[in-house]
């Protein structure tokens, strides 16, 4: 079995908010991600081997994956640019398509030509 990308999503504090402070500065909290490339592999779901921790497609959560004719698929899925690590805060959605037989070596297939696949969601 294959484990490919994801995303953490922290909570810290706002450094530019401290309690004490009038009048309120905004939230005192603050959610920063990170979008992952990487990709393991398992032959028991208990014992994980990284094949690698930087595919060359973008890191990303909600990706679809599939195998086909002994080749692993990598399909779309979005990122969050969060504004608490300097972005706009808006959802960028992938279209992309990546394959590869042995999980380390990829090549793009194709960036699909109806755009990425469903709408933006609003980051909160």
């Amino acid at each position: 079995m294959f484990l490919l990308g994801g995303q953490n999503i922290s909570v810290e504090n706002n450094p530019s908010c401290e309690w004490f402070q009038e009048p309120p500065c905004g939230p005192p909290f603050s959610s920063a991600s990170e979008s992952f490339n990487d990709v393991w592999s398992s032959k028991d779901g208990v014992n994980w081997t990284q094949l690698t921790g930087d595919a060359p497609w973008e890191g990303r959560a909600g990706l679809s994956a599939a195998v086909f004719k002994g080749e692993i698929y990598v399909m779309g899925g979005s990122y969050v640019d969060d504004p608490a690590i300097g972005g706009s805060g808006e959802r960028v959605v992938l279209n992309d398509v990546w394959k590869s037989r042995d999980g380390k070596h990829w090549e793009k297939v194709r960036t699909t030509p109806r755009g990425p696949r469903g709408p933006a969601l609003p980051s909160s």
